[in-house]
């Protein structure tokens, strides 16, 4: 085995923009919960936050711009698209021994009994463990963490991505706007150990250095033997705590080595890169396979990326078609290819949104597919909102159908787009916000028409493709407006003082109306919907309720019934209303009323169609 060694090295300083080094907590409870139709992965937010930030971070590394410019000087003018391979590997026996040797894992043992039970990294003693679960994260065809090595340099992509916080990425396009991947990698190991290797052109590093490797431990606030420490450990040469340095080149690639990597070089593109050691991995790798597939889909099939993942040396690609949870969306993904077609048919809806009010900006293209019906209960129609980085971000639930639908929105490709949708998002990446944190006011009011734009049209896109896709659903939608204006004019109530109230003239109702959908039932006979309205005034001594009864059947023929309760102190009356024709609708209402109060109460029942009245 080879004997390059290392320590671990502790800051006890603040130092430039350091503190506590438990950053794992910038993302406590901040992740936004998925559409239910995803419960069944079960995936623990450790992988969620993992993929969502490592590969947004990958990806970023494989369109820089600077990285993109050397290879181009050397004649390579299109780089190969990103690989990354997601490796797991438990060590036990003598391949344990000579990796907690070369991590120098006893002095991390010993360290971690100084912190607090409650806030203690899983780190189980040196003579107790008889294995270890290994990570590897490694890139292929990315830029690789390029830069002088300074912890005062802007230019260290390793210092910005290991140590700073909320520094991110400034391009248009890039997917991380706040540097929190190094919170969601720290997440990621449940000892909070992770170790970086990288290989980057020797001439992107102003030193000559084309690979580096440095270890970090993300720990608490401790005090060992009366001192104060940040919770910052460097695996590193250095002796000097105030400048942790990495390992570079030759002396890297053994220690590297030693560690289980696999070597890295910067010969050609596809060999820069990062790789990413994550000691005692938070998730499984069916979690992580899972949460890759749910989140990465469009970027795979696009080509952009490919992901492998490795267990027990078994490798396995990841195929988001193979999920029956995404094939819809993968199918309505495919139809936005051709930005030239818009399709209405009705297996798919494929358009270009409404331009944003005010400008001639179209901020995407929306693909719509119908999904069988399998619980009217639960089931709700779902869209997925992604950026041309290949991320979903969020997925949208509507309450539209059966039936339902699934779809995907892709932002435009333009850079105005693209710069205002990533300025939409908090730190987790994981929705669009119309109010995001943003100094500049007429940036922020730019972002919040542009959101408010793509989720109202988006909205309104995927209930025009329910309504065509059943008539009924229309039918349906048709029916509660006319029950809306027909309880608006049930306005002659009594009030307090026994005189009854006026008519509205206005046509809108100045009482308070809640409507409440009680049932729905779809079968071979049609669909039928109750629904109860309760109507009352601050003024009165009682309240209207009314149920319809409502039944569509699959002629497009209508029947509506209804009953009428009274609610008055002394007690409630129901009603059955006389009435249904189909065109036009005619209810009228027998109210029976105390008779202390004959004569000052009356119902009106109206339609577009026709009118009766009936007074008590």
């Amino acid at each position: 085995m080879n004997k390059i060694r290392q320590a671990w090295l502790w800051q006890t300083q603040p130092l430039g923009p350091f503190s506590s080094g438990d950053i794992a907590k910038n993302f406590k409870n901040e992740l936004n919960k998925g559409p239910n139709h995803f419960a069944g992965l079960k995936l623990p937010s450790s992988a969620v936050f993992l993929v969502r930030e490592c590969l947004q971070n990958s990806l970023d590394a494989r369109n820089d711009k600077i990285f993109a410019n050397y290879w181009a000087t050397k004649g390579i003018r299109e780089l190969p698209p990103l690989s990354v391979t997601f490796r797991f590997v438990t060590l036990k026996g003598p391949a344990l021994d000579d990796f907690l040797v070369a991590l120098d894992y006893s002095s991390l043992a010993d360290r971690s009994e100084f912190i607090a039970k409650g806030e203690r990294p899983f780190l189980p003693s040196r003579s107790t463990i008889s294995e270890l679960r290994l990570l590897y994260i490694e890139e292929q065809g990315a830029s690789g963490m390029y830069g002088p090595w300074s912890t005062g340099s802007k230019g260290s992509k390793m210092i910005t991505a290991l140590m700073t916080h909320n520094v991110g990425q400034q391009s248009e396009t890039a997917g991380g706007a706040f540097g929190h991947g190094k919170s969601a990698i720290a997440k990621a190991s449940l000892s909070r150990i992770n170790i970086a290797y990288t290989s980057f052109p020797n001439q992107l590093a102003n030193s000559g250095v084309s690979r580096r490797l440095l270890g970090i431990a993300y720990w608490p606030h401790h005090q060992a033997e009366s001192i104060d420490y940040t919770g910052w450990g460097f695996f590193t040469s250095s002796a000097d705590n105030s400048k942790p340095t990495p390992t570079d080149d030759s002396v890297a690639d053994s220690l590297a080595n030693s560690l289980g990597f696999t070597t890295r070089s910067s010969n050609s593109p596809l060999e820069c890169g990062t790789s990413m050691l994550i000691v005692e991995p938070a998730m499984s790798p069916a979690n992580l396979e899972a949460a890759v597939a749910q989140f990465w889909w469009p970027a795979i099939l696009q080509g952009k990326l490919t992901v492998q993942i490795v267990e027990d040396g078994i490798a396995r690609g990841v195929d988001p078609e193979m999920y029956l949870s995404l094939q819809t969306f993968c199918k309505a993904y495919k139809a936005l290819g051709d930005e030239a077609v818009e399709s209405h048919a009705l297996d798919l809806d494929v358009c270009d949104l409404a331009p944003v009010p005010g400008t001639k900006q179209i901020p995407g293209r929306l693909s719509l597919v119908p999904i069988p019906t399998v619980d009217k209960n639960d089931q709700k129609s779902i869209v997925a909102f992604t950026r041309r980085l290949g991320m979903v971000v969020q997925y949208a639930e509507y309450s539209y159908g059966p039936p339902y639908v699934h779809g995907v929105f892709e932002s435009a490709s333009d850079g105005q787009t693209e710069s205002l949708l990533r300025a939409a998002e908090p730190k987790a990446h994981d929705r669009w916000i119309t109010e995001p944190d943003i100094e500049d006011s007429m940036m922020r009011a730019n972002v919040r028409r542009l959101v408010q734009s793509i989720f109202r049209d988006s909205k309104k896109r995927v209930n025009e493709f329910v309504e065509r896709l059943n008539p009924q659903s229309s039918q349906a939608t048709r029916t509660f407006d006319e029950i809306n204006n027909l309880i608006r004019n049930l306005v002659r109530m009594p009030r307090n003082d026994g005189q009854s109230s006026e008519q509205n003239t206005s046509g809108k109702s100045s009482t308070g109306i809640q409507t409440k959908v009680l049932s729905e039932t779809i079968d071979n006979e049609g669909r039928e919907v109750r629904i109860e309205v309760t109507r009352q005034r601050k003024d009165t001594v009682g309240q209207i309720r009314v149920l319809f009864h409502v039944l569509d059947d699959h002629r497009g023929q209508r029947e509506i019934s209804a009953t009428v309760r009274l609610v008055l102190p002394e007690g409630e009356s129901d009603a059955l209303l006389v009435t249904v024709g189909v065109n036009p609708i005619v209810l009228v209402a027998r109210v029976p009323c105390p008779a202390g109060l004959l004569g000052q109460w009356s119902v009106d029942f109206v339609s577009s169609y026709s009118a009766k009245k009936a007074t008590v």
